[in-house]
């Protein structure tokens, strides 16, 4: 028999360690097969030398937890028990960070587990999160909890839930009421959490104003949602042409966290789950309900990997260019093709991730036009004596750095783009690629121009301008022989 002694420096641990009748100590001595004795202010710990070391490495974690202030239950006693099983008792410190955020009836809120501390520094550090994990591992909880500390931060200016509307086996039928009443027995989950959150008076006070949206999936379709926290729950009933549109509404300064559980897909049958696609699953994968909550950060096949190549970085320096007020003044001046949907979307991203990537400092403000060849034929005339038609200028007015400003709002104009809008139509079906391809490869070619890049002589300059297109254009999923998804 082999006996350990631990000593408790305060009356008050001893008192919470043990628990109400002793639940806790007893939980100890069952799982372990030792005895605990309370000696004054030292514990002795009897039994099997190997249980005997794990009893006290498990005690050891308990009083780590006492002092950091956090209330002890048999949920937790459990988890720590697992934890000095795999010999990661030493984590347990990470437990007891500061709280996410306070619920309206004063309660904090904090990861239970070391899954759930992964999972809420994944959204902290990144923009786009997968959150994998069976029911009740607080995969909606703690991300909307991460929606409101980051809307009290002023972080972003709205919070949008939405969850696709599919019945969990049974028909329902018709529903009564307006389309809001017919949503709201969807989304149920979603104001549950929110109201914990924030009390009901405060939730509809934001939903008035706009802070808040709960929506269903079918109405995400064609939006761009800049500044905003975006929470895709129950993401297992999402079909793959679902999941794409979701993943491609993601604006500037924005996140977007999908939860979702494959054990429990509501799906008809002969429809297959998109989640499945975003995770990189194959169909034969599986994931024990004992797992704890695992995120996923980047995917494994096609467009979501695409989608997910957004960095800590990345979005901080975004975020610096939203604040710098990058301005695209778009105009059409042709009749000859029709400007596609989401085109001038992604002239406006084009422009901002070159000047990200250059690390363009301050406000800036760039024309584009969109014109027929004989236009961009009189413009070679008169501005380079070239007597022929191209498919795009670029007219820059700034030299070494330095770019007139406007006085009216401070930007630096950086100069004006022309793309003849027939010669990018011609030249995608010649390269093979979609027409959104080509104006943003013109889109990009002619920023660098603007800001001082000069391929015309060959050479290694020509080398860095060509891998600088391609960079920019892989990060807005315009890559070679690609196409972009635009929306409706």
């Amino acid at each position: 028999m082999f006996e350990q002694t631990i000593s408790v420096d305060r009356l008050e641990q001893a008192v919470s360690l043990f628990g109400s009748f002793d639940e806790n100590i007893r939980l100890i001595e069952r799982e372990y097969g030792v005895s605990v004795i309370s000696r004054g202010s030292d514990l002795k710990v009897t039994g099997e030398a190997e249980n005997v070391s794990k009893a006290v490495r498990a005690i050891g974690g308990l009083l780590t937890l006492i002092n950091r202030g956090e209330a002890l239950s048999e949920q937790n006693v459990r988890y720590v028990l697992s934890l000095v099983e795999e010999g990661s008792e030493d984590k347990i410190h990470a437990l007891t960070a500061d709280c996410i955020c306070i619920t309206s009836r004063g309660k904090p809120v904090k990861p239970k587990t070391l899954g759930q501390k992964r999972y809420i520094e994944a959204i902290q550090h990144n923009t786009i999160v997968l959150g994998v994990g069976p029911a009740g591992t607080g995969k909606t909880y703690l991300a909307v909890a991460m929606a409101v500390t980051a809307f009290r931060a002023k972080e972003v200016n709205r919070i949008i839930l939405t969850r696709p509307a599919v019945e969990a086996g049974e028909k329902l039928g018709f529903l009564p009421g307006d389309l809001q009443h017919k949503v709201d027995p969807y989304l149920r989950p979603l104001y549950d959490a929110l109201f914990d959150m924030l009390g009901a008076e405060n939730f509809q006070k934001y939903q008035e104003r706009g802070n808040i949206e709960v929506a269903p999936l079918a109405y995400m379709r064609g939006r761009t949602l800049d500044d905003s926290f975006i929470i895709l729950d129950e993401a297992q009933n999402t079909t793959n042409e679902q999941m794409k549109m979701f993943l491609t509404r993601l604006g500037f300064n924005s996140k977007i966290v999908v939860t979702g559980d494959i054990t429990q897909v509501d799906l008809p049958d002969g429809k297959r789950s998109g989640w499945w696609r975003s995770c990189g699953f194959s169909r034969g994968s599986t994931i024990s309900p004992a797992s704890p909550l695992r995120k996923k950060t980047s995917c494994a096949t096609g467009w979501c990997r695409t989608l997910l190549k957004h960095t800590k970085d990345t979005r901080r320096a975004n975020a610096e260019m939203t604040e710098n007020k990058v301005k695209v003044i778009i105009s059409n001046a042709q009749k000859e093709v029709k400007i596609p949907t989401g085109v001038r979307m992604l002239v406006r991203r084009c422009c901002t991730a070159v000047l990200i990537m250059e690390e363009f400092k301050g406000p800036a403000e760039i024309s584009v036009k969109f014109v027929d060849d004989d236009e961009i034929h009189k413009l070679n005339k008169q501005y380079r004596n070239v007597d022929n038609s191209t498919d795009v200028l670029s007219f820059p007015l700034g030299e070494n750095g330095v770019y007139d400003i406007n006085k009216d709002t401070g930007a630096q104009m950086l100069g004006d783009i022309v793309i003849s809008m027939p010669h990018a139509v011609e030249q995608a079906e010649r390269y093979g690629h979609s027409l959104q391809r080509e104006i943003g490869f013109l889109t990009v070619h002619s920023m660098l121009h603007l800001l001082g890049y000069d391929h015309e002589g060959g050479g290694l300059e020509s080398v860095r301008m060509r891998e600088k297109e391609e960079t920019v254009l892989t990060q807005l999923g315009l890559q070679r022989n690609g196409s972009y998804y635009m929306g409706e």
